[in-house]
């Protein structure tokens, strides 16, 4: 007995001695590549998602059948940045949901009717965090309009209307409360000339004489 605990006792010490094993560096360096693919894979398959909604309204993706043909659009970016302008277009296809409208193909009025909506929630919370998040929200729709082929809401972003709410100055200006009235002969001139134009010069044309019965 006692040469048992003898023994035992020796192997113990052995062990005790022995250097702890150190992994290479090379196998630390895998393993980190391993993990990111990983949350690179789970957030792209979200997005995965994403494009199979708005798929119809997409000029490349609407005959695409698969999700492992969906899967390449998005496994060129980071984890993080998957993560971040997944939940900006969240927030702006939530709202879509909320009002009835079609988050891939909007209305100028309708793009614009949001970002007012969070400008007003900047205005309540002055934080700077809040304005940068809702300038997040506005780079998310220009990341979603771009990987998923969506021309209407891309021409939209595109449009000097839209890209001045890129500056951040933009968040910190208070909604006009008033309009000041237009004479009258103006107005009907503006009226006129609404039924004549198109395209971007109407939205404006039309906001304008919304204003003016407000």
């Amino acid at each position: 007995m006692l040469l048992v605990l003898i023994s035992l006792l020796l192997v113990l010490i052995s062990l005790h001695k022995r250097p702890p094993i150190v992994p290479c560096a090379g196998t630390v360096e895998s393993t980190a590549r391993s993990l990111e693919d990983t949350a690179r894979l789970k957030w792209a398959q979200a997005w995965v998602a994403c494009a199979r909604v708005v798929a119809a309204h997409s000029a490349s993706l609407c005959d695409i059948s698969s999700d492992s043909a969906f899967l390449p659009l998005f496994l060129d970016r980071s984890p993080s940045t998957l993560q971040r302008h997944l939940s900006g277009w969240q927030v702006w296809t939530s709202y879509c949901v909320l009002q009835g409208w079609t988050a891939a193909a909007p209305s100028m009025a309708q793009v614009l009717d949001f970002l007012e909506s969070l400008r007003a929630g900047c205005t309540r919370d002055r934080g700077k965090e809040r304005k940068r998040s809702a300038a997040a929200v506005l780079r998310a729709m220009f990341f979603a309009a771009f990987k998923l082929s969506l021309p209407v809401l891309s021409s939209l972003l595109e449009s000097p209307l839209i890209q001045a709410w890129k500056d951040l100055g933009k968040w910190n200006m208070a909604a006009v409360r008033e309009a000041i009235p237009l004479p009258l002969d103006l107005v009907r001139k503006l009226e006129r000339a609404f039924l004549e134009v198109e395209g971007e010069s109407r939205v404006i044309l039309g906001s304008i004489l919304e204003v003016q019965t407000l």
